[in-house]
This record gives structure tokens, C-alpha cells and sequence, in this order.
């Protein structure tokens, strides 16, 4: 799929998306990476949701957001009691949807100006 809007502002938005990859400002990226308005962290462990610990979730909480997407591959998955308690302890809001719904959700809240922070999966 592929998104267009017209925008003067320098963030980081994502332009489209297919199987195992995502196109953020003008890179594609086919590994996990972690993307808000200001911040774009693609060197981060770990490649894939099947992968993700909790101590990998500090990273994200660096960057302060009021909303954290979690895009889990072609299909929702849930995660294990212990990460789940890392994004409790962190009181920020969080919800787990299929990585195009995180995509098209980023897009969302960020032209609403809402501060949010997605990890993205490309599976």
C-alpha cells in the first residue's frame, strides 16, 4: 500500500508498505525498527517479534510517547506475561495490531499531532 499526504514538516512518516518491508521517508527497511515524529531507530535488536525481550523495550521507552503500536508481522500476536508487565510498569498506553494496522495507525495519530512511537515488524 502506499500513503500521500502533503506536509512541510521534517518527521518521520511512513510512505507505503508490502510483505517484509516498510518505506519510511526514503528508506526501506526489512528488519525491526523503531520510528516516532522526531526519532528512527533502525540498528535496534531485535530483527523480528518472535525475538523481543523486555530489556529490548527500554530502548522505546526512551522516547517519550503517550501511545506505543506494536506491529507483530502479517498477523496480530500476542506477547508472553513478561512483556506485557514491562509495558504496565511504563504507564504508557500500548495496543498490538498486524503491522499494516500499525502502519496505517502511525499515520493516523501523527497527522492528529499525537505523540506516538511505534516498533515495527516487516514480516
Amino acid at each position: 500500500m502506499k500513503f500521500s499526504e502533503d506536509s512541510t514538516e521534517r518527521v518521520n512518516r511512513l510512505h507505503s508498505y508490502g510483505a517484509g518491508w516498510i518505506r519510511v521517508n526514503e528508506q526501506r527497511l526489512e528488519r525491526g525498527f523503531i520510528i516516532s515524529a522526531e526519532n528512527l531507530i533502525t540498528d535496534w535488536e531485535p530483527e523480528k517479534y518472535a525475538e523481543l525481550k523486555p530489556e529490548h523495550l527500554n530502548t522505546v521507552f526512551k522516547v517519550k510517547a503517550e501511545l506505543i503500536l506494536i506491529g507483530t508481522g502479517q498477523h496480530q500476536q500476542l506477547p508472553g506475561p513478561d512483556i506485557y508487565r514491562a509495558l504496565i510498569n511504563n504507564k504508557t498506553g500500548f495496543e498490538f495490531m498486524t503491522t499494516d494496522a500499525a502502519c496505517r495507525t502511525y499515520n493516523v495519530l501523527l497527522s492528529e499531532s499525537r505523540d506516538v512511537v511505534a516498533i515495527l515488524f516487516p514480516e
